[in-house]
């Protein structure tokens, strides 16, 4: 077991010496992070969708494009009306 230890050890140490523990703590953090943020947001859209019947993602696509419309038409809209 003492071997073993020390091996361990030894081993986390040159692992430190190439990358910081404390960065690759950080790094593990981070990944932990992302990935419940993936599982939550998930979770989230379908149980939306169940409840409402409505897919949060074509919603906001439609919603994007519907902002995107009226923009454009409000510069036509400027143009025409010289305020360009």
């Amino acid at each position: 077991m003492t071997t073993a230890v020390s091996f361990v050890g030894d081993a986390l140490d040159r692992v430190d010496k190439v990358i910081p523990v404390k960065t690759a703590t950080l790094w593990v953090e981070q990944a932990i992070a992302q990935k419940v943020k993936e599982v939550i947001t998930t979770w989230a859209k379908e149980t939306v969708k169940h409840k409402t019947g409505v897919d949060v993602d074509r919603a906001k696509q439609a919603a994007t494009q519907a902002k995107d419309q009226a923009k454009v038409l409000a510069d036509q809209a400027k143009v025409k009306l010289g305020l360009a």
